[in-house]
């Protein structure tokens, strides 16, 4: 590489000023680097936390309205079952027919939703560690291979 001083392994076993000068050099740019690294880690894990905490808050919200339609749901079927077989009540057995057909709508639409999330952040966490580990391989091909990383 131009302009990189380089230290042949020959070299180091002296112990001259410039090969102290080149080991300072390595030395200030590996902790450049682990500290680069480190910081980095820190902000991906927060960003991370922060969206498992979105989605979590996600489903338990979703989780809750799925317990609210299931017992509206047993409600109606409740309040169905407790009707008399007579047909003297076809307004009030409509109703509650009704009642039933809109629960269990409601029911399913809340539990199509709830699964929604649920494949969601399993697919999330799914991504969350392949992504960073296909861009670190797409990086290092590319860095052996002399490639632009343009897309």
């Amino acid at each position: 590489m131009p302009g990189i001083e380089k230290l042949p392994l020959e070299e180091t076993l002296e112990d001259s000023p410039q090969t102290r000068s080149l080991l300072g050099v390595f030395e200030e740019d590996t902790a450049a680097v682990s500290n680069y690294c480190t910081q980095l880690y820190q902000a991906m894990q927060r960003i991370y936390d922060a969206q498992m905490f979105f989605v979590f808050t996600e489903i338990l919200t979703l989780k809750e309205v799925f317990q609210i339609a299931s017992d509206d749901h047993d409600a109606a079927i409740n309040r169905y079952s407790r009707l008399s077989k007579r047909k003297d009540n076809d307004k009030v057995r409509a109703e509650v027919v009704e009642d039933v057909y809109t629960s269990r709508k409601k029911q399913h639409q809340t539990m199509m939703h709830y699964f929604c999330a649920l494949n969601t952040l399993q697919y999330k966490k799914k991504t969350a560690l392949l992504e960073p580990l296909l861009g670190y391989m797409q990086a290092q091909v590319c860095a052996h291979t002399h490639c632009s990383l343009d897309y």
